[in-house]
């Protein structure tokens, strides 16, 4: 598919610098939506080299909104179950997919994929990426913005914009125009060596199962891909400068035949041969929201990919950032609304970054604290079959904007806590018992009244949300359990499936003072 001609980029309402994962969803979000988006990318098409390789549940559920999941569930690898070995010794399984959640399991996909993915559904919907287009310059006004750009053929030209969002990576160069700081520091004592290869080795190829090996010093995972082989991920202790240059193949197997306890251990590398050794950063940028500027993705944060969450926090992000960007550029919502994504992503990445030091089954662990887990984990595997908080925690489905602005109790929430992931709970609603998130919708807030319909209290709630250009539709429901608020109570939710209030029925006021802090009438 050719690219689009400059002429064509121009006047976008929102020009996007970078087309890796999170430019894209941002892209493909407020098309969805209705914005008129154009795409720029340096690069020559999608990235050919291994990078992210797993997509986590609540990710999943962003792609669900987009319309897309089944295509990555196609594509994948569902992991279903986690094997432990510590010191060598096997140590237990833990289970995944126990979640309420459409598609509960973590997905092993490579991330050329998921780009290809997202390009192509983009492009279903008219919109083409422009590659081999490097951004030179960004100008920002009170109106719009310039972006020079340079094109494969070598000629400058200047593209006019409403927004520019920089999703460019670490070197961002709106960030750097715009003067922000990238505030933070290396992180010390750490580094990660990755291959792609078949193994072997004592282990059974199972599609379905990653392992972990925790040794004094490092932890290794290795995770199935769906083209064959493992994805190898060695967090290593170390100490001192860096080694120039990627491992070699000798290197990297001893290292993962150390980890693994498997001396005769032997590595096939996949095509295309990929070698990687990285230290790392834990960075935010210091406003995420500048004038007609934008920032997401690793232009807006950086840090140590324990846990394999850089990738989907920052797909996480462009989806908040692009439902509140395109209610603002409909005109449906207040300019501050924008405000609301600095807050609670700059929030979400300091908590991932506090969260790396605490994280001891992926961090490089003493060998007393490796004597700790070798002891606690066969325990507490033997006894607790499933893990829900530690699963909530790995599949991004406890990810919060507790404290943000957009989250308030107008009463006191039993369950369903303002900025939380609204629950995925069976609940009964027009005679059908359905998910909770099948009532959802990125095009619209939704408004949950814990009652039948029969209520007349309902008629009220409609005639009060009817005054926004917003659209906010109000569900009558029953049930979900501990999960959900009882009879009587409202559950506002966002269209990011996070909740924006929570009232009583009867605080209609409340709520319309809640709403006209955030949300344009007609």
């Amino acid at each position: 598919m050719t690219s689009p001609t400059p002429q064509e980029l121009d006047g976008a309402e929102v020009l996007i610098l970078g087309a890796g994962p999170v430019g894209l969803t941002l892209a493909l979000t407020l098309t969805e939506l209705g914005v008129r988006v154009g795409v720029v990318e340096r690069g020559p098409s999608t990235k050919r080299d291994p990078r992210a390789a797993i997509v986590w549940p609540r990710v999943g559920e962003v792609l669900r909104s987009l319309g897309i999941i089944d295509r990555f569930e196609a594509a994948a690898c569902r992991l279903q179950r986690a094997e432990f070995r510590v010191g060598g010794r096997y140590a237990g399984t833990m289970g995944l997919g126990t979640l309420p959640c459409a598609n509960p399991f973590p997905l092993m996909i490579e991330q050329h994929v998921t780009e290809r993915l997202l390009v192509e559904r983009l492009a279903e919907l008219g919109v083409r990426v422009a590659w081999r287009t490097e951004a030179l310059d960004v100008r920002v006004r009170d109106d719009g913005a310039e972006v020079d750009v340079r094109t494969e053929d070598g000629e400058t030209h200047t593209l006019g914009c409403g927004w520019v969002a920089g999703c460019e990576g670490s070197r961002s160069l709106v960030r750097a125009r715009r003067g922000i700081a990238f505030e933070g520091a290396p992180r010390a004592g750490i580094e990660c060596i990755q291959i792609n290869a078949v193994p072997t080795w004592s282990h059974r190829d199972d599609r379905e199962t990653g392992y972990f090996f925790i040794v004094p010093g490092r932890t290794l995972l290795a995770c199935p891909l769906p083209d064959g082989g493992y994805r190898f991920v060695c967090f290593n202790e170390t100490h001192g400068p860096a080694p120039q240059g990627d491992p070699t193949l000798e290197e990297i197997t001893a290292v993962i035949a150390d980890a693994a306890r498997e001396p005769s251990l032997t590595l096939t590398p996949t095509t295309p041969r990929w070698f990687n050794r990285a230290r790392f950063q834990d960075r935010v940028a210091a406003r995420l929201v500048d004038g007609r500027a934008l920032l997401a993705g690793d232009s807006a944060h950086v840090w140590t990919p324990v846990g394999g969450h850089g990738m989907n926090a920052g797909m996480r992000g462009a989806h908040n950032l692009g439902w509140k960007l395109a209610a603002v550029v409909r005109g449906d919502a207040r300019r501050s609304l924008l405000d609301t994504y600095d807050h609670e992503q700059r929030a979400a990445a300091r908590a991932v970054i506090d969260g790396l030091t605490r994280w001891k089954t992926e961090s490089p662990s003493a060998a007393w604290v490796v004597r700790l887990i070798g002891a606690a984990l066969p325990l507490a595997l033997r006894n607790v079959d499933r893990f829900p908080p530690v699963e909530m925690k790995l599949t991004e489905l406890d990810a919060n904007h507790r404290g943000s602005p957009l989250s308030a109790a107008l009463s006191r929430p039993r369950a369903a806590q303002p900025g939380d992931r609204l629950a995925d709970v069976p609940v009964a609603h027009e005679g059908r018992v359905r998910p909770a998130h099948d009532l959802l919708s990125l095009k619209h807030w939704t408004l949950l009244a814990m009652t039948d319909e029969r209520d007349p209290q309902l008629r009220r709630l409609r005639e009060m949300t009817e005054r926004y250009r917003s659209r906010i539709e109000v569900r009558a429901v029953r049930g979900g359990g501990r999960a959900m608020e009882p009879s009587g109570s409202a559950v506002l939710v966002r269209p990011d499936a996070h909740i924006g209030a929570v009232a009583r029925l009867v605080d209609v006021d409340a709520l319309g003072r809640y709403l006209d802090a955030h949300l344009v009438r007609r």
